[in-house]
């Protein structure tokens, strides 16, 4: 096993010799099965414990446990506690989300702070099957039935090459000491059902299925790379970033075939998953232009000649004033503001980077922000009242034109879309004695 170890560690470039990894020990059998390899192989490494506090006593003995076998292999040992109900609670995430997400968290801290070099975990073969089985039961493109890689950024998985049986003989071999886990039974939770329940029928169905399993993952991953090339090649061809936003052009995307799988590719990065993907085709079929679907951080629009996603808007956000005259402002957009008094001199500009009102007309502080559902104005030259969504319609504005558009109140009257169209209603007339021009500086 150690030398198996110390292959497998060099065929995937894991660690050099002196490269010191934090190793993530529960104090159950797999991870002190490892501890010792890495010990024998003379590996560096350091012991990072977690107590979650979710089983009472049970929690700190297996904090005692570990904190003794730092000492015994003489490396420096680190622990912290969790209070994991609370975080799930506040966070609206379920215990073993939360047990995730603290633990990579406090890791990558040890990491950045001492300069270690990964961050090791004793998944074996046996759990890269059960993952593979999870994840195909909640759905997942191709990158889900690759298993657990050996490395994911900066944690890496040395112990893949071990089944759970070859690990329970090194430790009986080896006389080793572990804690047993109750929860690693309790059938409320989908891997341990995988592990009990599925894997023991397909066992008896084919005695060698961990075997053909193990290989399948790893041809998988190699179909995955060549797959992965060709999405990213496609990627290219139909994806464009400009600014914030992500742009899908729609004639080039139906060209693809399979165009769900293709689809679902270029949107799961964002956090849309099937469902969403098989409603924003059905919406590209229908021609259902002002769709728009979620994910928990990205909006995704159909606009007319792209698919466009972009980041959620944060509520409360986008609103500033002006409070006077003669200034200017550089945020949200470069505004110059100016009072003018009007007389033979004085000529209304034309341009629509300009602005004129008549000064008794508008009310300071004036506001810049986004146009909301409702707003309307009535534009100038015109007598009757318009919506702004109706005004970006017929001028034919795209999604991202539309919510790079800053409109100029008054009082919570909009009096300028700003660069396009004023207000009639606080245009300058004959009677008008004093004018506000503003322009926006490009």
């Amino acid at each position: 096993m150690v030398n198996k170890l110390i292959a497998y560690i060099n065929e995937h470039k894991l660690l050099n010799s002196e490269e010191v990894a934090i190793m993530t020990v529960s104090g159950g059998i797999d991870s002190i099965v490892l501890c010792h390899l890495l010990y024998k192989a003379k590996i560096p490494f350091v012991i990072a414990h977690c107590n979650f506090q979710l089983r009472g006593v049970a929690s700190d003995a297996d904090e005692n446990f570990v904190r003794k076998l730092a000492k015994e292999y003489r490396v420096q040992f680190f622990v912290k506690k969790f209070n994991t109900e609370s975080y799930a609670t506040s966070n609206k995430v379920s215990i073993q989300v939360a047990a995730r997400e603290l633990r990579y968290q406090w890791f990558d801290e040890i990491l950045k702070t001492h300069n270690f070099k990964a961050i090791a975990t004793a998944h074996h073969r046996d759990d890269q099957i059960e993952t593979f089985f999870i994840n195909l039961m909640r759905g997942c493109g191709i990158a889900g039935l690759h298993g657990i890689l050996p490395r994911r950024g900066s944690v890496i998985h040395p112990l893949l090459f071990a089944s759970r049986e070859d690990i329970a003989r090194y430790a009986a071999e080896n006389q080793l000491m572990w804690r047993e886990d109750a929860s690693n039974k309790s059938l409320k939770y989908l891997r341990n059902k995988i592990r009990h329940q599925l894997l023991p029928v397909l066992n008896d169905i084919e005695p060698n299925v961990m075997e053909i399993m193990d290989g399948n993952i790893h041809r998988l991953r190699g179909t995955e790379q060549v797959f992965r090339y060709l999405v990213e090649e496609q990627r290219a061809k139909v994806v464009k970033k400009d600014g914030k936003y992500f742009l899908f052009e729609i004639a080039v995307l139906l060209q693809l075939s399979p165009l769900s799988t293709f689809l679902f590719e270029f949107l799961s990065p964002f956090g849309f998953n099937g469902a969403v993907v098989d409603n924003v085709i059905l919406s590209l079929q229908n021609k259902s232009v002002g769709n728009r679907f979620f994910s928990d951080s990205y909006m995704l629009i159909h606009d007319r000649e792209h698919l466009v996603v972009a980041p959620k808007k944060q509520s409360g956000a986008g609103r500033f004033l002006i409070n006077r005259p003669n200034t200017m402002i550089s945020t949200p957009i470069k505004l110059k503001i100016i009072l003018h008094s009007i007389d033979s001199y004085f000529v209304v500009p034309k341009e629509n980077v300009f602005a004129s009102f008549d000064a008794e007309k508008v009310k300071f502080p004036l506001a810049l922000r986004k146009w909301r559902k409702g707003d309307a104005f009535v534009p100038f030259g015109m007598s009757g009242t318009k919506k702004i969504s109706d005004f970006f319609t017929d001028n034919k504005l795209s999604f991202r034109e539309k919510e790079e558009t800053w409109l100029l109140c008054s009082e919570e009257q909009v009096i300028w879309v700003v660069g396009q169209r004023t207000d009639d209603r606080y245009k300058i007339t004959k009677d008008s004695q004093k004018a506000i021009v503003i322009k926006l500086e490009k």
